[in-house]
């Protein structure tokens, strides 16, 4: 299972991520992004690579999960 990460020490809460795809980021208590916990569905990986590249900050991952 893949699933997107949100490395919270980084994370500006610019918001790019959770305005261009609600489906896996959401807003945590502390205003900053963070990947629901969720797996990653083949035909959207190509929009989240681009939103992983997209970061400014280069807080997102998609890591895989057992």
């Amino acid at each position: 299972m893949e699933k997107v990460v949100v490395n919270q020490d980084l994370c500006i809460s610019c918001g790019m991520c959770v305005m261009r795809n609600e489906k896996y980021f959401e807003f945590n208590d502390d205003a900053k992004s963070e990947g629901k916990n969720i797996s990653i569905e083949e035909d959207d990986k190509k929009e989240l690579l681009d939103i992983v590249v997209s970061c400014p900050t280069e807080a997102i991952t998609i890591v895989e999960e057992k």
